[in-house]
């Protein structure tokens, strides 16, 4: 979908922004991801590798243009249970976070 985007996010992780996309829509594309990695042969220096990916997903609805912090530490939550629990998979963190301002 247009504004849709993804991008290396530190030296091993990525980050997809899918605004306009629900919570099951999002969770298909994370499982989508995961299954292809897993599937894909890749040649290193002449030897094949296969490699997985764990996957957290954070579905935010934020009321406030700098939450991108907490969004960003949601994901990371749900990526660290992914890997807690035998890697190789998607977590969703909390369902339909609210990002709220202090004041609200």
């Amino acid at each position: 979908m247009s504004g849709d985007i993804a991008a290396r996010y530190g030296g091993e992780e990525f980050v997809v922004v899918l605004p306009e996309t629900p919570e099951e829509g999002a969770a298909r594309v994370a499982e989508r991801i995961r299954q292809e990695v897993e599937k894909t042969a890749f040649r290193v220096s002449g030897e094949v590798l296969h490699v997985t990916v764990s996957i957290g997903v954070c579905t935010a609805l934020p009321t406030r243009p700098d939450a991108t912090k907490e969004i960003f530490h949601c994901a990371d939550e749900a990526l660290y249970e992914a890997k807690g629990r035998g890697r190789n998979q998607v977590v969703q963190g909390q369902q339909n976070v609210a990002i709220r301002s202090e004041t609200s």
